[in-house]
């Protein structure tokens, strides 16, 4: 059995309106001459052509656009583990990458379903479950480490993010 496409709506730009088809149909239906059936026919196969590859060509199009917003987000992500130890924001990495912070964070919500600052944050706070599960760094040494220059931040970013201090978390590992 194959598979249907799943419905989708589409938006027609009033610049691509196939308008002389609709006029075309208007004619042929309020005539009477020969072979009206066949022309009404012909044209609404035309219609259902043109939308047809209208829509190919907005899949295209979104297609291009979720390739193109890939390649950022590889970007991005390979920035941030770069210099996951330094406290860049969204702006500093958008800034990096040629784009607006608010375009970056699209890209990410889009394809990953977080914006751009949590995935800065998500790294971080992985390397941090990792330095309190396997060091035994102190709870400053790791924030220093992560380029928080104030331990007691870092714990209150760590114990919001996580649900527990990294203290608590050390203690559960």
């Amino acid at each position: 059995a194959g598979s249907r496409p799943s419905p989708r709506s589409a938006v027609i730009r009033p610049s691509d309106s196939p308008l002389w088809i609709f006029q075309a149909v208007a004619a042929e239906f309020a005539g009477s001459g020969f072979g009206r059936a066949k022309a009404l026919a012909s044209l609404a196969g035309l219609l259902a052509t043109w939308f047809a590859r209208s829509l190919a060509s907005q899949a295209a199009d979104a297609d291009a656009g979720t390739q193109a917003g890939a390649g950022l987000l590889a970007r991005f992500q390979g920035l941030v583990e770069a210099d996951y130890r330094t406290a860049r924001s969204v702006m500093d990495y958008a800034a990096a990458l040629g784009v607006t912070p608010t375009h970056l964070s699209r890209i990410c919500r889009g394809l990953t379903g977080s914006s751009a600052s949590r995935l800065i944050l998500e790294r971080r706070l992985l390397e941090a479950r990792r330095a309190l599960a396997y060091t035994s760094m102190q709870i400053a040494e790791i924030a220093y480490m992560l380029g928080y220059s104030d331990p007691a931040y870092f714990a209150r970013v760590f114990a919001k993010a996580t649900g527990e201090s990294p203290s608590a978390f050390r203690a559960r590992m």
